[in-house]
């Protein structure tokens, strides 16, 4: 994971792939990480306004595949989670409350929405895939 936490991807995303313990069992949840300025579409130059993007992407045993999306920028986190199936409107209301609570906790703003379409792909190394 050392070695992995330097190492920066095509279109400057960074990249660690960490165990994660979820239900008895462990499973393997990429993080990628990148620094962007607005006006900058390939995120190498910051300034005032540079924004962070993160992607978590998670394999979970009652869920299946999900992806976190985030973008976080001047005190607001946006994030859009995406599963490969909708999830019921309890479980998309018992994450926005449990969202607005968190941000309301740490003086953030944001929202989150829940997608099926749109995945995001970072661009990925022969080390990372196995």
């Amino acid at each position: 994971m050392a070695g992995q936490a330097g190492e920066t991807l095509p279109s400057d995303w960074k990249a660690i792939s960490m165990p994660i313990l979820h239900d008895d069992q462990i499973s393997k949840m990429m993080f990628f990480v990148r620094h962007q300025n607005p006006d900058d579409k390939n995120g190498t130059e910051g300034g005032k306004k540079r924004q962070t993007r993160f992607i978590l992407n998670i394999s979970l045993s009652k869920i299946g595949d999900m992806q976190i999306d985030g973008l976080f920028r001047q005190g607001r986190l946006d994030v859009a989670l995406r599963t490969r199936n909708t999830l019921t409107k309890d479980m998309q209301n018992d994450l926005t409350q449990k969202y607005a609570a968190a941000m309301e906790q740490t003086q953030l703003a944001g929202k989150i929405l829940f997608q099926t379409k749109g995945w995001v792909e970072p661009p990925q190394t022969a080390s990372l895939k196995s």
